[in-house]
C-alpha cells in the first residue's frame, strides 16, 4: 500500500522481527542474493525497488560477499540498510544508482548489523 514498509526476513528471526514482516522464508540472502519488489504476474509486471543487481543487466554475477552501498564494502551482508529521508520512490530496478558510491550521492544509509529502530516504518522529509 502507498506509505507501507515491506519486511522480508527469515523464519527464525527474532519475533519483534516477524511481527512486522510481510513476508518470510528459511533461506532469505546471506548478503550476496539480490531482490526485487514487483508489481504484477511473472509475464507481465513493473519493477518497483531493487536490491542487489541492476534488473536490466544482462550479467547477473555474483558480487562475492555482498554488494558496495554507499561507499561501504559488502554492506549488504551483516549490516542494516535504511532509505534515506528524502527517498519517497523505490529505484525502479536501477540499484547501481540507489547504492550510490558514498554517503552522499545514494539513497542508503549503512547501519551495523542488528539495527532495528527503523524495522516497519519509514522517516521522510
Amino acid at each position: 500500500a502507498a506509505g507501507d514498509v515491506y519486511v522480508i526476513a527469515h523464519g527464525s528471526s527474532d519475533p519483534s522481527i516477524l511481527d512486522e514482516a510481510d513476508h518470510y522464508h528459511t533461506y532469505l540472502s546471506n548478503g550476496d542474493d539480490g531482490y526485487a519488489l514487483v508489481l504484477g504476474t511473472e509475464s507481465d509486471n513493473v519493477v518497483i525497488d531493487v536490491i542487489g543487481q541492476n534488473i536490466y543487466d544482462a550479467d547477473y554475477s555474483d558480487p562475492g560477499s555482498g554488494w558496495e552501498v554507499a561507499g561501504v564494502a559488502n554492506a549488504t551482508k551483516d549490516h542494516t540498510l535504511v532509505r534515506k529521508p528524502d527517498v519517497h520512490a523505490g529505484n525502479a530496478g536501477m540499484w547501481t544508482a540507489s547504492a550510490g558510491t558514498n554517503e552522499f550521492d545514494g539513497e542508503w544509509i549503512v547501519l551495523e548489523m542488528n539495527y532495528w529502530d527503523d524495522l516497519g516504518n519509514h522517516t521522510m522529509d
